[in-house]
């Protein structure tokens, strides 16, 4: 299935690959633009963002969340990290928006999934479809075998969060 991510997390996205259809999205780079241009937008157009975007992209706002930023104090001379907020942050002496865009994108399960193919253009889209057509079953098999261990690991988990939680 292709997939072109219109927010930071898709249920859907998880939903395919648990059930072991092959992905393919854009790569990081790509994203990172499309998700640099949803965030301009909203910045210089104000209103009309809601409209054109519908929204994409705004979990990670501090408008989202009742902010106006996410920036900790820090000290004269000392330098923002993307990690010093909680969110996209466009405050004046932060981080770069495409490297905070960059930062939290890489925890996103377009990333972190194993064996989801990702494209760099038209083209590559073409290329990796087509190889689909001949290694998917292989494909599917890798798949399975990472959601089977995921299935385990959150199963032992609830299962000794429920023995903690209730005693048993």
């Amino acid at each position: 299935a292709l997939v072109i991510p219109w927010d930071w997390v898709l249920v859907t996205f998880s939903e395919l690959y648990r059930i072991g259809i092959p992905l393919v999205v854009p790569e990081a780079a790509w994203m990172h633009g499309l998700i640099s241009l949803s965030t301009s937008y909203r910045i210089y157009s104000g209103k009309t963002w809601n409209n054109f975007w519908m929204g994409r992209f705004v979990a990670l706002m501090p408008e989202a969340w009742g902010a106006r930023s996410g920036r900790r104090a820090r000290s004269a001379g000392s330098e923002q990290n993307v990690s010093d907020s909680p969110w996209i942050d466009i405050a004046l002496g932060g981080p770069p928006l495409l490297e905070q865009i960059a930062w939290w994108y890489s925890f996103t399960e377009y990333e972190r999934f194993p064996f989801v193919k990702k494209f760099s253009s038209l083209v590559d889209l073409m290329r990796r479809l087509r190889e689909l057509e001949s290694g998917a079953e292989l494909l599917c098999n890798r798949m399975e075998k990472v959601n089977v261990a995921a299935l385990r690991r959150s199963s032992r988990y609830f299962k000794a969060l429920a023995v903690a939680v209730l005693r048993l």
